[in-house]
């Protein structure tokens, strides 16, 4: 009778490389997931274009084209051209009444051909325009008061 004999060198190559293919696949699953989850950005500045002017109305914001924004994410910060005051911040509360859309009818959200009123600025200066959730930068330019 012959003996069998039974040759195992091959199996320990072909395990290790299914192995090795089978952590590869894992590795680029899990970093495919963080991409994905990474791109799911919730919180997006808004892009919008606001035209500041002086009127009758004191200085106001003009919303010309973009997105909507919601007045209690906004935050609008001035800066003198000329004297002392290097910093005034406001933010909407509903309360203090500093940012309000004209014409506004129990509305918070600042859209296309709205104007929204800054009460309390009466000098000419720097304006910014930031989106609070972010802290991005939405408009900012500079006035002059007459």
């Amino acid at each position: 009778m012959k003996q069998q004999v039974k040759k195992e060198e091959a199996v320990s190559p072909v395990i290790g490389i299914m192995l090795m293919l089978v952590v590869t696949i894992v590795v680029a699953a899990v970093i495919t997931g963080f991409a994905m989850d990474l791109s799911k950005d919730t919180n997006k500045t808004p892009t919008a274009i606001f035209e500041a002017q002086w009127d009758n109305d004191g200085f106001t914001l003009k919303h010309k084209g973009g997105d909507p924004i919601r007045l209690k994410d906004m935050t609008v910060s001035f800066e003198q051209m000329f004297g002392t005051n290097k910093g005034i911040t406001y933010t909407y509360s509903g309360a203090d009444g500093k940012l309000t859309i004209l014409g506004q009818n129990g509305k918070d959200v600042a859209s296309v051909g709205d104007v929204i009123v800054v009460d309390g600025i009466s000098s000419s200066g720097f304006w910014t325009l930031t989106y609070a959730p972010t802290n991005g930068l939405i408009a900012s330019g500079d006035f002059i008061v007459p």
